[in-house]
């Protein structure tokens, strides 16, 4: 959204109107809710919204009715199908916060320990607040800044190249640049050759 020169009322307007003054969005990818999918936490069983129809809506490990998530309650209540394309759609970006990323790239599962924490502050001393580096600085500045890995993970996530690993029945999905250690270890490995 463009905030030149617009006033607190203006903005809100933009938001409620929909018009030419919203731009798009910056989200947080949806499948991280802890009900995108339907399933059964306790049985361990995630259904698409067609799985949850085939299965007629049973947990096919206990038998009770599965916990329905928020992509099968839009299926439900969409009026056009979901391909559909609106005639000024607006720009949608999702991110992944850079902490989380360098968690992932440390192979570590907190964001706030000392490794990641300083690797942070040091992205953010060589080339800027967190928003341009997952947004606009060049790849090439990102790798030229010492942070060749970091570059690749960027690159992918800019191109939307990321695993998806849905939310459901209260469990959080989880968005990575790697779908798992060994892809994150022999990327590692292929740097450490050049």
């Amino acid at each position: 959204m463009r905030t030149d020169n617009l006033s607190f009322a203006e903005l809100i307007g933009a938001f409620k109107t929909n018009d030419h003054r919203l731009v798009g969005t910056i989200e947080f990818f949806p499948e991280e809710g802890k009900y995108h999918l339907d399933g059964h936490r306790v049985c361990n069983v995630r259904f698409t919204p067609a799985e949850t129809q085939a299965a007629g809506g049973i947990c096919p490990e206990c038998t009770k009715p599965l916990v329905v998530g928020v992509e099968n309650r839009l299926n439900e209540l969409a009026t056009r199908p979901s391909d559909h394309q609106p005639q000024n759609p607006k720009r949608v970006e999702y991110i992944i916060p850079l902490a989380e990323i360098l968690a992932e790239l440390k192979n570590t599962k907190s964001t706030a320990g000392k490794a990641v924490t300083a690797e942070y502050n040091e992205v953010i001393e060589r080339l800027g607040d967190e928003f341009s580096v997952l947004r606009s600085v060049p790849i090439e500045a990102v790798e030229a800044a010492g942070f060749p890995l970091l570059a690749i993970a960027i690159d992918r996530l800019r191109k939307g190249d990321v695993v998806r690993d849905p939310g459901y029945d209260g469990v959080y999905g989880t968005i990575k640049v790697f779908k798992d250690d060994a892809e994150r270890q022999t990327t590692t490995n292929q740097l450490s050759l050049l």
